[in-house]
């Protein structure tokens, strides 16, 4: 769900130095060591899974239909955000980093022909762009209510 997502899709856009990743349930939860065993067996600091993200997931809120299935195994599932949910994930901090991931993001979701509200994106960005004390954050802001209306 975080910077990780966009190089997993194919866009080169930036690295990372962490993979967010985030079970839906209390069982792929509770597999968070093994997946830390297997990063550190791969020479990866245990710190480079990232488990914040669940956190963050789980006090924005998601239903079943803001997960798009990016790969199916035998054994398990792995979905990516919908639009929607990387931009509720995203829009609270809105780093120049988290802004620019928001942008590239949205071109792919329109690439994909993913579907979203429009309506609700921009009355989302208006209130966040109304209540913003930060001039740096409304800039970004403005940038991606930019771009939204320009699609």
């Amino acid at each position: 769900v975080g910077g990780a997502l966009l190089p997993a899709l194919g866009l080169e856009v930036r690295s990372t130095v962490d993979i967010d990743l985030v079970g839906c349930g209390k069982k792929e939860m509770g597999q968070t060591l093994e997946i830390m065993k297997i990063a550190e067996d791969l020479g990866l600091p245990i710190d480079t899974i990232n488990q914040a993200a669940t956190y963050f997931l789980n006090k924005v809120g998601y239903k079943k239909n803001d997960l798009i299935l990016l790969y199916k195994g035998r054994k398990a599932k792995i979905y990516r955000p919908s639009l929607e949910l990387y931009w509720k994930l995203k829009l609270n901090r809105l780093s120049e980093t988290d802004a620019k991931d928001c942008y590239h993001y949205f071109n792919y979701c329109l690439e994909n022909n993913d579907l979203f509200d429009k309506r609700k994106f921009l009355k989302r960005l208006n209130l966040l762009i109304e209540s913003e004390s930060s001039r740096d954050k409304s800039i970004r802001l403005l940038q991606l209510k930019k771009q939204l209306l320009e699609k």
